[in-house]
């Protein structure tokens, strides 16, 4: 999974921030809180992710 973020003069810092956030609260859920929001540039994971119902097995996601 990559998140790309784009950053202009036209975009408010305050959602920036949130955006760091959502993103940070997102990794910290999907590592069970073990793990922060990488840095640009940085990739964390392996995060085994439930596949069911869909799959059938678990996915391996890497989140950069």
């Amino acid at each position: 999974m990559l998140v790309h973020e784009f950053v202009t003069d036209k975009t408010p810092d305050e959602k920036h921030a949130r955006n760091a956030g959502d993103l940070d609260a997102f990794l910290k859920r999907l590592s069970r809180g073990a793990d922060r929001a990488p840095r640009s540039g940085e990739i964390r994971g392996p995060f085994n992710v439930p596949g069911a119902p869909l799959l059938t097995t678990d996915v391996a996601l890497f989140l950069g």
